[in-house]
């Protein structure tokens, strides 16, 4: 189940602009997906909202910069620009190497552990 705090802020982050990465086992980011979507269309973004859904990769978009990619794994990460990375799961703490990159390519980048 996905947790309304962590929703509710990759929505705020997304809205104002943000690029967030969300790293989490698969079935966690299908439904944090699909609050996401849900929570989005609730307040009215859905004008303004894409959802993309191809080749098990996962992104909701909001205007011209704000999105949130969801990802499985942090080998197919590589390249990725983000001004926040949420890590759900311990599992992926252990690879911070692999994924620590990406803040580190924006100017301002966070990491966030919910877990």
């Amino acid at each position: 189940m996905s947790n309304r705090y962590v929703v509710e802020g990759l929505a705020t982050d997304m809205f104002s602009g943000k690029t967030v990465v969300y790293l989490a086992p698969e079935r966690e980011c299908q439904e944090t997906f699909t609050a996401l979507v849900e929570l989005a269309r609730e307040i009215g973004a859905r004008d303004h909202l894409r959802i993309v859904r191809a080749h098990g990769r996962q992104c909701v978009e909001h205007g011209p910069s704000g999105r949130v990619l969801f990802h499985r794994s942090v080998q197919a990460m590589r390249g990725l620009v983000a001004d926040v990375v949420v890590v759900a799961d311990r599992k992926y703490i252990e690879c911070e190497d692999d994924w620590a990159g990406i803040r580190a390519s924006a100017q301002t980048g966070e990491v966030i552990r919910t877990c």
